[in-house]
């Protein structure tokens, strides 16, 4: 488990927690705000970028949390006066996905 720089406890993830973010970084992340200033990161900006991302899978979901987290720190050390991702549209699942149980489980239709 990773403990942090001071070794602290609270916080602790597991490498593949770590590996993660790191892919959400490279993978969505980077290639579309990386080359922004923090103060350029503006709700209509940060919106418009997301706009352009495939809104399935887990990577996305954790490249969003991420991305919350990252403008939530700058606003607690003031570097933000507000979280741009705040108004962001989450993105939203896909019928596959929300549809998981196979056909004559968990359904009255008859199998």
């Amino acid at each position: 488990m990773y403990r942090g720089r001071r070794g602290e406890d609270d916080g602790a993830v597991s490498i593949q927690t770590l590996a993660g973010y790191q892919s959400a970084l490279s993978r969505i992340i980077n290639p579309r705000l990386g080359g922004l200033r923090l103060t350029e990161a503006r709700t209509g900006v940060v919106d418009e970028a997301w706009a352009r991302v495939d809104l399935s899978g887990r990577t996305t979901r954790v490249a969003f949390s991420v991305l919350a987290q990252m403008f939530a720190m700058a606003v607690r050390h003031d570097a933000l006066a507000s979280n741009p991702m705040r108004e962001v549209r989450r993105a939203r699942t896909s019928a596959t996905a929300r549809s998981t149980c196979p056909v004559g489980r968990g359904s009255s239709q008859p199998a």
